[in-house]
């Protein structure tokens, strides 16, 4: 009969102990005797911090606990990197976020239009998406940048709403 391997060699794999896999979860951002202690759930009696620290040493030790804790926090790290901002955000960024929020307040503007919405809100609708074409037109003007097709686009469909007539059809 072979044994089976605690763990894996990567530690990507849960612990088959649920309280060394409750442990090593908590581990990953607590300190050892807060992580034991979160490990012996709900029902369980509480010993002092000595013994939480003792205990959860000895867990600790172990290699495939170990190596699951080590595993877990680059898991948590590649997270926490992935949703990070940046330290630096540069002016094209916030151009081109600028330019998202232009392409999503034209989609809103197209659908309100069609829409049964009051004139009134179209209006208020149509100047913020005037105001904010703007702030977009001084934004690339500043960088020394053209504005690219879609900023092009966003001027010549604010120029277009310039001249729409609100619908009175909603007024009788």
């Amino acid at each position: 009969m072979t044994r089976r391997a605690k763990g894996s060699v990567d530690g990507s794999t849960p612990l088959r102990n649920q309280r060394h896999e409750a442990f090593a979860q908590a581990r990953v951002n607590m300190s050892i005797p807060d992580a034991w202690g979160s490990s012996l759930g709900p029902d369980a009696r509480r010993p002092n911090r000595a013994s939480l620290k003792s205990a959860g040493w000895k867990v600790e030790k172990r290699p495939e606990v170990q190596r699951r804790i080590v595993f877990l926090r680059r898991e948590a790290e590649k997270a926490r990197a992935a949703t990070a901002v940046p330290d630096v955000i540069r002016r094209a960024d916030i151009a081109s976020i600028s330019l998202e929020v232009t392409d999503a307040l034209e989609r809103a503007f197209d659908t309100a239009s069609r829409a049964a919405v009051p004139a009134t809100k179209l209006e208020a609708l149509r100047r913020v998406l005037g105001a904010h074409i703007g702030r977009q037109g001084k934004l690339t003007e500043q960088d020394g940048v053209a504005p690219e097709e879609p900023a092009t686009e966003a001027l010549g469909g604010i120029r277009r709403l310039e001249e729409w007539e609100p619908c009175r059809c909603q007024q009788r």
